[in-house]
């Protein structure tokens, strides 16, 4: 059985380490705009790719 989180976070997916880095932290700022509409739309996103990654593993 292949272990469930190796594709998601080794040295091989450091890229990917730092673009979820990126995206919590737009999150966050369009909270701090009080943006909730744009948080929403960055979170959105960033769900829909997680759920495809998911489903890859």
């Amino acid at each position: 059985m292949a272990d469930v989180g190796s594709g998601l976070f080794n040295p091989v997916n450091d890229r990917r380490i730092s673009e979820l880095i990126k995206e919590h932290r737009q999150v966050v700022h369009a909270i701090q705009r009080h943006d909730a509409a744009k948080a929403a739309e960055i979170m959105r996103k960033h769900l829909g790719r997680t759920a495809r990654r998911v489903k890859n593993v």
